[in-house]
């Protein structure tokens, strides 16, 4: 009898011992799994930046598809004093993600004097560089966004001593594909400009076009305004004014 319950506890021991070696290995590799989810979502912002994490797509013209597209935008030029030494630049523009995922983008300005206080809307300016006369601001969003997702930011910055000469004139590059352009420049309302002229550059060439802009009075200061629908990706668009 006491030989047929070692037996019985043998096998119960055994059995105990397999059910307890089964769960290890199960908690085992849950706990891997649970590890290594959490090891990638931590990581995944700093992988979306890698650059073979993101496979370049191409437009039906053979030409890389682009990350952002403009679907409107509003820039503002805002000229405070009337000797032209300070005025402010505003960049208002609703994007659409065309890229797999998007993490920064840039902005940037062109200034003749002295471009400072650089802002963003959305997310946070990481670096400002000037290259080849424009000042460029990289933007990180903040989050990751994906293709198809919208955002509007304001992107803003004081010009110093831009605007001293009797002519003087704004340039607006069209840096990404958009669909809808206007340009606006605000005068003081001691001195508004007496002539407009609209043109576009290409390279050091420059080809006036019909003068599409107006002047109008908005909220109660002289206003240029040039609506521009369409506007080519990679030109320049002039808007030359005399006080």
């Amino acid at each position: 009898m006491w030989s047929g319950i070692k037996i019985v506890l043998s096998h119960f021991v055994a059995l105990c011992t397999a059910v307890l070696a089964l769960l290890a290995s199960i908690a085992t590799a849950y706990f891997r799994d649970q590890v290594a989810a959490g090891i990638r979502w931590i990581l995944r912002p700093l992988a979306a930046r890698l650059p073979w994490n993101h496979p370049q797509r191409r437009s039906s013209s053979g030409e890389p598809a682009p990350e952002l597209v403009s679907l409107f935008t509003v820039v503002q030029l805002r000229i405070l004093e009337p000797d032209g030494s300070h005025a402010t630049y505003e960049k208002t523009s609703d994007y659409e993600v065309r890229s797999a995922t998007l993490a920064e983008y840039r902005e940037g300005v062109t200034a003749a004097g002295t471009a400072t206080n650089f802002t963003t809307q959305v997310g946070r300016i990481t670096e400002t560089i000037k290259e080849h006369g424009f000042y460029v601001s990289r933007i990180d969003l903040g989050n990751l966004l994906h293709r198809g997702a919208r955002f509007q930011n304001t992107y803003s910055v004081d010009l110093v001593n831009s605007f001293l000469a009797v002519e003087e004139h704004w340039t607006q590059e069209i840096a990404v594909p958009s669909e809808y352009l206007t340009v606006r420049v605000v005068f003081p309302a001691s001195r508004p400009a007496s002539l407009l002229r609209c043109k576009l550059l290409n390279g050091l060439e420059e080809t006036q076009l019909p003068t599409s802009a107006r002047l109008v009075h908005l909220h109660g200061y002289p206003t240029a305004v040039w609506d521009l629908p369409q506007p080519v990706l990679g030109k320049i668009y002039k808007l030359e004014w005399v006080w």
